[in-house]
């Protein structure tokens, strides 16, 4: 591994380190696209869950480990 690649997997490793169990279960759900980050989780997100991720997706943005952009609830994608 070149030592660039060993500096930003240590960011990454650090980051991952700091979240709490919700935050690593939502971030295990996300998968970068070129239309952004989706959620990757089978069965989609519904009801009560839905808001439970909005909020873990908030302290996420509020750790900088996900930008949000604007879509409104529209944006989660359909089970």
């Amino acid at each position: 591994m070149l030592p660039r690649q060993q500096t930003l997997r240590a960011v990454v490793d650090w980051s991952w380190d700091l979240l709490e169990g919700a935050e690593r279960w939502c971030c295990g759900g996300l998968r970068c696209s070129r239309a952004g980050v989706i959620w990757r989780r089978p069965g989609g997100v519904r009801g009560a869950e839905a808001g439970d991720v909005l909020d873990v997706l908030g302290a996420l943005v509020d750790k900088s480990l996900v930008v949000a952009s604007p879509g409104g609830a529209d944006a989660l994608p359909a089970a």
